[in-house]
Order: C-alpha cells, then sequence, then structure tokens
C-alpha cells in the first residue's frame, strides 16, 4: 500500500492472537465473502499469514469512528442513516448466502447432484425476496455468487461449461466429471424437470411484474381497467402464445384474447390475490350487476376467475364515497369546455320491498345526462382518490327540499308571431316536417311503416355519427310525484347546463311528470325561460310480437310473475294490446308486457307456464277479434295511469339462490271500477 509520502509498507507477518483475533472479527462484522472463505477455520498465524500493517488497519477500523462530526445536524444523521442500511442490507446478503450454503452442502456434496449456476442464482434471490423484499435485486449477477461460491467452498466444488454463453454446471469435487456431464445431460431430457424449471421461470417473473406493476389507484377509473394496459411478464406471454399458437404468434382476436385472460388468470392466481387484473374486477362486477348473486360470485373466486363480492362492495362503496366527494355539479366523465349538446333525462326509480304494511319502500330519483363534444379526443375528468377501507355501507343523509307550491290554473304564453335568423333553415325543417306528416297519412295506422318524428329526422339527416356521453346524476332521494322534487330537477339541470356553457337546459319526462314541470315553468316564467320540456317516447310493440306478461302466481294472488311468451293480436290504443293468452284475447296495459327474447334454454332458465286457473283469476274482459268500435278520444297520450282495470308497479329482484322472484305493489282501484 502506498502511503502519501510514497513509501511502501513491508509486509508483516501475523504473531498474535490480537491481530489474527481483529481480522476475523472485522471479516464477519462486514460480511466480507471473499476474505471469509480465506481466513474462517483458519489459524492464520500457524498458517503464517502475511499482510501490510496500514491494511490490517484501515480494515479493522470500525466504521463508527468514521461518522463525520462536523457539518450540519441533518448531515450527520443522513449518514448515520446511510451506514445503517448499508449494514442490514450486507446482514440480508449475508443470511442468504448461508441459506445457500447449506443447500449446496446438502445437494451437491451430500447427495452429489449436479445443479445448474441459474438455479442456485434463483435460490438466493428467491431468499432474498421473501425475507428481505427491501434489498431484492432481479438483476444479481450470477459471476458474483460464482465468486462468493469459490472463496467459500473453494476445491470442494466445481464448475464446469461446455461452451461460452451456457449456465455452468455444479458438482461436487468427490464425483468424476463424466458422471455430472451424465446426470446433467438426464436432468437436461427430462420433459418433467423441463416443465419444473418452467414453471419457476415463470413464476418468478410473474411475482417481479407484481413488484413493477404500477399501484392501482381507489378507485380504479375506466382506463385503470383495460385489459390492454396490463403489463404481462414478457416470458408468461411467449409461453401463452406457444402454447395457443403453434408458431408462436396468435393471428386471431379470439386467440389474442385468450392469451390476455388466462395471463391475467395466472398473474392473479400465482400472487394469491394480490395482483387485482381488470379481468377479475370487471367479471366479478358484471356479474353482480346481471344476478346479484353473491353465491355465484364466490364460487369464480374460489376457481380464481374472479375477486370475491365483499372486494366488489368495497368498491362500489368507495365509488360513492369518491363521487360524494367530488364538488363539480357535473358526472366526471362530462366534458365542460368541448360541449356540443347537453340535455338530461329524469324518472321514477321504485324498489318495491316486501314489507309486512306495505309503507317503507324506496322511491327515489335518478337522471342521466347525454353529452355530444365537438372534437376529439375525449378526455373525462377523474374522480378524487379516497382512503382503501374495508367499508361496505354508506350513509346518505335525508335530503331536505325546498318546499314547492305549484298553481294548477297557471297557462303559458302562446307566442303568435316569431322571428327566424336564418330563414334557409327554417324551409328546410318546415319541409321536411310536412314530408313526414304526408307519408304518416297515406299509410293505414294499423299498418304503419313510417317511423315517428325522431326516427324520421335521423334516417333523412345526414350527419358524422359519433358515440354520444352517458353518465348519471347525482340522484335524489325523493320521489318524482312531489312538486319539491321536480323543482329541485329543475335547478340541478340548469346549473349543470349552465357549467357546460349552454343556453338552455333540456330536459326529458314522462308525460306525468313532464305536466308538473310545465305547470312550474309557466308559473315562474322568468326563473325558468331557458329550459326546454320534452316528452319521453312511449314503449311500443308490434303485431305478431312476442311478449311476457305480468300475471298474478296461482299459490298467492297477491304476487305477481312475468309468464309467456304470449302473442299480441292487435293495438286497441297507444297504451293498451289485446294479447292472446291461451286462446283468450284480453286487453293488458303497456305496463304489464315485457319484452321477450328468444334465447338458449340453460340449466339457469326454468320454465313456468301459466295455467288456465291463474289466467281465470285475472279479472280479464273478453276482447272480440274483429276491429274495436271507434273511441272518444284516440290520441292517447301513453300515460302510466290510464289502466283500464289496475295499475301494476312492478320489480324484479334476483335472490340469492339464482332464481328470479318478481314481486309487485298492485294498486287495485274501487269496486265500481272493476265492475266498469
Amino acid at each position: 500500500m502506498k502511503k502519501a509520502s510514497k513509501q511502501r509498507d513491508n509486509l508483516v507477518k501475523c504473531v498474535t492472537t490480537t491481530a489474527e483475533a481483529s481480522i476475523k472479527e472485522a471479516v464477519h462484522r462486514k460480511a466480507d465473502s471473499k476474505l471469509k472463505g480465506l481466513v474462517e477455520n483458519v489459524d492464520l498465524i500457524a498458517r503464517e499469514a502475511w499482510y501490510h500493517e496500514s491494511c490490517r488497519k484501515a480494515y479493522t477500523r470500525k466504521e463508527e469512528r468514521h461518522t463525520p462530526k462536523y457539518g450540519s445536524k441533518e448531515e450527520r444523521t443522513e449518514a448515520e442513516s446511510r451506514k445503517s442500511v448499508q449494514s442490514a442490507e450486507e446482514e440480508a446478503h449475508l443470511k442468504a448466502f448461508q441459506h445457500l450454503c447449506k443447500y449446496v452442502e446438502e445437494h451437491i456434496i451430500e447427495r452429489a447432484h449436479v445443479i445448474r449456476m441459474t438455479t442456485l442464482t434463483e435460490t438466493y434471490c428467491n431468499y432474498m425476496r421473501t425475507h428481505s423484499p427491501q434489498f431484492y435485486n432481479k438483476n444479481y449477477k450470477t459471476y458474483r455468487l460464482k465468486s462468493k461460491l469459490t472463496n467459500y467452498f473453494q476445491s470442494r466444488i466445481r464448475f464446469w461449461q461446455r461452451y461460452a454463453g451456457i449456465s455452468y454446471l455444479v458438482y461436487s469435487d468427490e464425483i468424476p466429471t463424466g458422471q455430472a456431464i451424465g446426470a446433467a445431460f438426464e436432468n437436461a431430457t427430462s420433459e418433467e424437470r423441463t416443465v419444473i424449471e418452467a414453471a419457476t421461470v415463470i413464476r418468478r417473473a410473474v411475482q417481479d411484474g407484481l413488484n413493477e406493476s404500477p399501484r392501482l389507484p381507489w378507485p380504479p377509473g375506466d382506463n385503470d381497467l383495460r385489459s390492454d394496459n396490463v403489463n404481462l411478464p414478457e416470458l408468461l406471454t411467449k409461453f401463452l402464445n406457444f402454447l395457443y399458437a403453434k408458431d408462436g404468434k396468435p393471428k386471431s382476436e379470439q386467440c389474442q384474447l385468450r392469451v390476455r385472460s388466462t395471463g391475467q388468470d395466472i398473474c392473479y392466481n400465482v400472487s394469491k390475490g394480490k395482483w387485482k387484473t381488470p379481468k377479475h374486477i370487471l367479471l366479478g362486477m358484471c356479474v353482480r350487476h346481471l344476478s346479484g348473486n353473491t353465491h355465484l360470485i364466490n364460487i369464480l373466486n374460489r376457481h380464481g376467475h374472479s375477486v370475491s363480492h365483499s372486494f366488489l362492495l368495497e368498491l362500489e362503496t368507495a365509488i360513492c364515497d369518491s363521487i360524494q366527494t367530488y364538488s363539480g355539479c357535473l358526472p366526471p366523465s362530462i366534458m365542460p369546455d368541448n360541449n356540443l349538446i347537453t340535455q338530461f333525462c329524469w324518472d321514477n326509480f321504485d324498489l318495491n320491498e316486501e314489507t309486512p304494511s306495505g309503507s317503507g319502500t324506496t322511491h327515489s330519483t335518478h337522471g342521466i345526462v347525454i353529452q355530444e363534444i365537438k372534437e376529439q379526443p375525449y378526455i373525462p375528468q377523474t374522480l378524487p382518490e379516497v382512503d382503501k377501507k374495508k367499508k361496505r355501507s354508506i350513509s346518505c343523509a335525508n335530503q331536505q327540499l325546498e318546499p314547492c307550491f305549484i298553481n294548477p290554473k297557471v297557462e303559458p304564453n302562446i307566442l303568435t308571431h316569431t322571428t327566424s335568423l336564418n330563414k334557409s333553415i327554417d324551409f328546410k325543417v318546415e319541409f321536411s316536417d310536412f314530408m313526414w306528416m304526408l307519408a304518416r297519412m297515406e299509410i293505414n295506422e294499423d299498418n304503419q311503416s313510417i317511423p315517428g318524428w325522431n326516427g324520421w329526422l335521423s334516417n333523412v339527416s345526414h350527419c358524422d355519427e359519433q358515440p354520444s356521453i352517458v353518465d348519471y346524476m347525482e340522484p335524489l332521494s325523493q320521489p318524482i310525484t312531489q312538486n319539491s322534487t321536480v323543482q329541485e330537477v329543475l335547478k340541478i339541470s340548469q346549473k349543470a347546463s349552465r357549467a357546460v356553457g349552454q343556453q338552455f337546459t333540456l330536459i326529458t319526462f314522462n308525460l306525468a311528470v313532464a305536466k308538473m314541470a310545465y305547470s312550474l315553468v309557466w308559473q315562474h316564467k322568468q326563473l325558468y325561460s331557458d329550459v326546454i320540456i320534452h316528452l319521453g317516447v312511449f314503449h311500443k310493440f308490434e303485431p305478431d310480437e312476442k311478449v311476457l306478461v305480468l300475471l298474478p302466481m296461482s299459490d298467492n294472488k297477491l304476487v305477481m310473475q312475468l309468464k309467456g311468451p304470449y302473442r299480441i293480436c292487435k293495438i286497441q290504443s297507444n297504451v293498451v294490446y289485446v294479447v292472446d293468452i291461451d286462446g283468450r284475447f284480453c286487453p293488458l296495459h303497456v305496463n304489464l308486457l315485457r319484452k321477450y327474447k328468444e334465447r338458449e334454454v340453460s340449466c339457469a332458465v326454468s320454465h313456468s307456464p301459466a295455467s288456465t286457473d291463474t289466467v281465470g283469476d285475472w279479472p280479464f274482459t273478453e276482447f272480440p277479434l274483429q276491429d274495436p268500435a271507434p273511441q272518444q278520444d284516440r290520441s292517447s297520450d301513453g300515460m302510466d295511469d290510464t289502466m283500464p282495470f289496475c295499475a301494476v308497479a312492478c320489480v324484479a329482484a334476483v335472490t340469492e339462490d339464482g332464481g328470479e322472484e318478481f314481486g309487485s305493489q298492485i294498486l287495485t282501484p274501487s269496486t265500481e271500477d272493476n265492475r266498469s
């Protein structure tokens, strides 16, 4: 060793036990595997070890003595912290190396196994990842570990490499080289051994991918749950490509979908559910909303295809908390600065739960917003993140709405003279409307093939179609049949329209709510001068179309059940249809009918045809097939409250056992109405 004065130190022989003890203590403290193989279990005095005295002093000097006693307190604290971390890392590597040495002693020296150097490196890295993940390095060099093993075991083990680029074979010094090569050849040609090694490599790749995968925000957004955002490990993807495609290049979209699906299953199950992939979250959420069956979701979870039901409840609760934290009057998917046109649709949302008295059921008001943007790209707002808690319920405060009183005799102001800003556009619109009326008048109403006004405009207009943005408005916990609720809906819609920079507020109601909204707008003309109310299109069926009919059950007349399918024979009015039910032609209100879709029968679908007794118990009126007598009011308004014999509000629910139940609340009129 050279000093500053350029003088060389002479070699000194180790002749004292103090010097020997200081060297061994320093080797153990620093976890110096290179020197440990040279001095451990070796009598340095007897072996006549030589060293430079200055080198021995520098090596055995304790690190605490080098802690800087100058500088600020923060600098000294940082230096001490850095040294403690370095010491902890050295201790972790020392334990991993000791574990590997025991493995080599047991398998290579005692059992005379031949093991590849890459396998030993994997064993070393796996121990570090399990016991000291903060110091784990997946790119740990194999040659470093080989050097440590050489210094520790010296001539007890040997390394053999067939040619450059191939992993070394490690075997005991006690077995001949030929025998070691033969054993290695047997291991290389064994299919079972190949499968085990492939599984080990893929498992390590998945665990590395879990550590490198970005943190999933809570709650996750739409972009976070896209399948193309999942960075599957490259080795896993290559393995699945060769598994599904002979040449390792899947060409069909279906094959690529299976690769992504199977890859996400492997990542989720190997990580024991720690890696939440989009497939497992979306599949569980989809099954939950389609069936609501907890047992089905848990079955998928036990087989590794979905997250648990409790996780889905926590996710939905987090979404609710995030929406409540969001302070904007618009949903996050609506763009306030790129608006072309925005309109709102509000309606009632009733859950008629079964209660002993029939009261206390859920009646709320829900709305959706539909927006068309001017130009791409579509950049939605993001919801704020919330703390991840195992919370599965949310508390909602009762909304106190401002009282509202409507004058039932208020009338609108009818404009007799209008001024057009562009007469050429007026002429085109009037001409299109006139052609639509002519086409509708030329065809009999019973065989009408010309669509309504909205459908006519959609067919004759020529414009670039783009998908609309649809999202939910914040619901109201009050029924929409109250005046105060309608008033609050108008105010919310006005505020949202101003937020997107729109001059007018476009709202769609059904006729019952529209009557209340019109009265409110006419009563407060200045306050709601920018509100334009539209009537929603009523549900319609065509003759010979198959429908399901809401009928009472045979064992309980107060419980309704959808039965069918039955054929529609004739349209009596816009809200009354004549249906053939087992040879009886019965006029039914549209509220009792549901669209029927043909589908394959599976084990989860049970057929329950309506019996004659069930139909007979229902107060039907026979209806002849010939044309009915002209009615006084042919232009029915599509009201839900114009039922000829009863009004039924029904809600369908899926039970926990997977079967369907249809409970209903029957609002029976007076006896005189039934007689009529």
